[in-house]
């Protein structure tokens, strides 16, 4: 498993779609009384009166009550619904006088249980053989339908993501009309006696339960929420000056909350089946675990967010954001250092970007708010001689974000400029952004778009212009000034293009973005904090005990950007339950220094850290790497082949092991240790970590 986050990486209310479409739980049908005893026929004129009514039923019941397609063009239509109709076909026969017979010897009773067993035994031979034969008859187009349905599902999806709100409309009544179809076939009784069976029986079993998820999921989430997409499009969402619709998107993202336990109850079944027998059955319902699980991931994502986005974008006030612009290339652990700082408005929808300015004028190192409190632990874990946690910009070398950005927003509310948040963002989501806005011209002329950004702002600026030292003595200003240019450009760019595509895109990136600690977000205040939270989004550590996380953040704290060059790498063995509950993971983490000997000659003070800030051989990297065990777990027999200085502590309720080793060029350490998750965990243990750059490294 890489440790680079970047490669590895809620009642229900229904919104009226002003469609007519069938209750599906109803299954009662008007009855029909019986003929009259004095039109009863004893002759060939009641087999032909039989054989009408037969026809009649038949084109009577090919007529079902389904939901009405949307026609694009009207969105209201009138209710159509057929009923089937049941005939009541009285017995006839005629009857005759039997001779009476003369009296038999009785049977014994033994012999009698015998002769009825074999008469049950042939009788069921034979209904079996005929529900096989009846059953393989209708086997073909229940898998056809299986088939059409998921292609509906598909459709959905598809036309949602063209923003083709009433064909997804139709996809997802189609879809739900053949889930209907398909249950209303499986409850014939001759599936009700091929269910009976070993094997075969089982499938059908858990084919209903399957079916039954699907009309759950269609009726109850996606028909009432592309409804309301069709009512209110992501085109309503942006206004002409750019400002965003508020009161469109709550009426949306309430849609959302309203089908998520659908949604969460859909998958819950599915995931609970197990793999079908037949191989036609799994081809036609194996692939439902695949794709339901992502979708509700991300359902249940942005239900979460549901009911504080309109708050974070300004529907109860004006906000305002302190942005803070990470450079990877100066490793810090929450991050990097903060080498630009930038500041977002938002005012009736309309969000608008100051300058980003240089992070020494934004964070004086001599502002560290009086209440701070940096505490004993973090001193021992988190610095050294060098006093890092006494300079505001230098506070990145902790790990725990919201701790970092609580102090950052500690210093603006002390001069005066209180924030409602602080957002940490790094190159790589310059780049994602560009990809969505389009390129942009720095003032040099360096262009930067969304599959360059990261490499030119984390290597190719600094060898162009800080190459020699002596470049270096001339260009380092205008460096930062060009990492400052670039995020602002990228930011305004972004919100003043951004439209109803651009922004389904971010809301793509930034959730992509928050999974690897790349885009993170911290709250002032409290409460909105604690809904925030669930999000998992404002770079807490040690994850939870239901969710554990296996933390290995770094900082290198040698002014340079060898950032570049530092590759991690941490391993899971096969997790052993351990007899009191608790499971463990032998792990292995392989830090590499991925300079070479020939940049290491080459390149400057600036970049490799050439220096008597520390006394260390140039190329050298010291990095003060942190494994932060999961929230009520532990991190023992940690051994490294590095010599590594280790010492250990208790930060916020959770273990930290700090190792500072020593990476001549080209040389790696190698830590094995052994990780144990409490009892409780709802999900194996996951590795998240400080944001590296190896993946744009290696992408040349």
């Amino acid at each position: 498993m890489s440790n680079n986050p970047r490669a590895n990486r809620d009642n229900a209310r229904r919104t009226a779609t002003g469609r007519p479409y069938r209750d599906s739980s109803s299954t009662s049908r008007p009855k029909v009384n019986s003929r009259p005893a004095s039109s009863r026929s004893t002759s060939s004129n009641g087999a032909a009166n039989r054989t009408t009514n037969r026809t009649a039923n038949r084109a009577a019941q090919s007529s079902s009550a389904r939901y009405g397609r949307v026609d694009a063009a009207s969105r209201q239509s009138p209710i159509r619904t057929n009923l089937r109709y049941a005939n009541t076909r009285a017995n006839t026969y005629n009857s005759s006088r039997i001779p009476e017979m003369p009296p038999k010897k009785r049977m014994g009773k033994g012999k009698k249980i015998a002769i009825v067993v074999v008469a049950v035994v042939l009788v069921l031979g034979l209904c079996c053989g005929g529900v096989a034969f009846a059953a393989a008859g209708q086997a073909t187009e229940l898998k056809q339908k299986a088939s059409q349905a998921m292609t509906d599902i598909n459709s959905v999806m598809d036309s949602v993501k063209a923003q083709e709100y009433t064909a997804a409309v139709n996809s997802a009544i189609d879809a739900k009309n053949t889930a209907d179809d398909i249950q209303e076939q499986l409850s014939n009784p001759i599936w009700s006696a091929v269910s009976i069976l070993p094997v075969v029986g089982e499938d059908i079993r858990n084919v209903r339960v399957a079916v039954s998820a699907l009309q759950i999921a269609t009726n109850d989430a996606l028909i009432p929420l592309t409804s309301a997409l069709q009512a209110t499009p992501l085109s309503a969402l942006i206004g002409a000056d750019g400002a965003i619709n508020i009161d469109a998107m709550n009426t949306l993202l309430d849609s959302v909350e309203a089908a998520a336990p659908s949604m969460q109850k859909c998958t819950d079944m599915i995931e609970g089946l197990p793999d079908f027998h037949l191989s036609q059955i799994q081809n036609s319902f194996g692939g439902a675990k695949e794709k339901i699980a992502p979708l509700n991931d991300k359902f249940q994502q942005l239900s979460s967010l549901a009911p504080i986005i309109g708050m974070l974008l300004g529907s109860e006030g004006d906000r305002s954001y302190m942005i803070a612009a990470q450079n990877s290339a100066e490793l810090r652990a929450a991050g990097g250092f903060p080498g630009s700082i930038g500041f977002m408005s938002i005012k009736n929808g309309l969000i608008s970007m100051e300058d980003f300015t240089n992070v020494y004028d934004a964070l004086p190192e001599s502002a560290m708010p009086a209440n701070a409190n940096i505490t004993d632990v973090e001193r021992r874990l988190f610095d050294d001689e060098k006093n890092h946690l006494k300079r505001t910009n230098d506070l990145g070398a902790i790990p725990d974000f919201e701790r970092v950005a609580s102090i950052w927003a500690q210093v603006y509310a002390d001069r005066g400029d209180p924030v409602d948040g602080v957002i940490s963002i790094t190159p790589s989501v310059v780049q994602d952004v560009l990809a969505i806005s389009g390129a942009i011209t720095l003032s040099d002329g360096t262009m930067l778009d969304g599959t360059n950004a990261t490499k030119v702002l984390e290597h190719d600026l600094y060898w162009k212009y800080l190459g020699t030292d002596e470049e270096a003595a001339k260009n380092a200003e205008l460096i930062d000034l060009l990492f400052a240019e670039a995020a602002a450009k990228a930011m305004s760019n972004l919100f003043a293009n951004l439209g109803s595509g651009g922004l389904t895109e971010l809301a793509k990136v930034i959730f992509a973005d928050m999974e690897t600690r790349e885009f993170m977000v911290w709250l002032t205040d409290e409460a909105e904090q604690a809904q925030l939270s669930v999000l998992n989004c404002s770079g807490s550590i040690g994850g939870s005990v239901q969710a554990p996380e296996l933390g290995i953040y770094t900082s290198i704290m040698t002014p340079s950007k060898l950032g570049w060059y530092l590759d991690i790498d941490t391993e899971l063995a096969s997790p052993v339950t351990n007899a009191d509950g608790t499971v463990t993971y032998s792990a292995t983490t392989t830090v590499t220094n991925s300079l070479t000997e020939q940049e290491c000659k080459k390149g400057s003070n600036y970049i490799i850290g050439r220096n008597t800030y520390y006394p260390w051989a140039e190329g050298d990297i010291h990095p003060w790497v942190y494994f932060v065990a999961p929230s009520g777990g532990s991190i023992t027999d940690l051994q490294d082949d590095a010599g590594a200085t280790i010492i250990s502590d208790t930060y916020n309720d959770v273990q930290v092991i700090r190792a500072i080793s020593k990476l001549n060029v080209g040389k790696s350490a190698t830590y094995t240790y052994k990780v144990t998750i409490a009892p409780g965990a709802e999900s194996e243990l996951s590795v998240t970590g400080t944001p590296l750059l190896t993946e744009y490294r290696l992408a040349g």
